[in-house]
């Protein structure tokens, strides 16, 4: 089990976890990019799955705040937003 907390507020979520559930979540993550990756290069599933797990593998990204590495590849893994090699984006670390 998880340290993790959720605040709700109206339309935004904060949620506040330990930094080992949040680096099991980022490997998740990569994990999951991976196996999306080879999915779609093998043909393996139907392309709706494909999508499916195209959009979580976005949706995560965006939602938990990963940033590629700066200089980073399309293939990269991501790093946590806080990461010393983070991207930064519109000023902001």
């Amino acid at each position: 089990m998880s340290d993790t907390k959720v605040v709700y507020k109206k339309d935004k979520v904060t949620i506040t976890m330990n930094s080992d559930y949040y680096r099991n979540l980022l490997d998740g993550y990569n994990n999951l990019k991976d196996a999306t990756s080879m999915i779609m290069e093998c043909s393996d599933l139907y392309l709706s799955s494909v999508d499916k797990l195209n959009r979580l593998e976005f949706q995560m990204y965006r939602a938990l705040g990963f940033r590629k590495p700066e200089g980073g590849c399309y293939g990269c893994d991501a790093v946590m937003s806080n990461d010393p090699n983070a991207e930064v984006k519109n000023g902001k670390t």
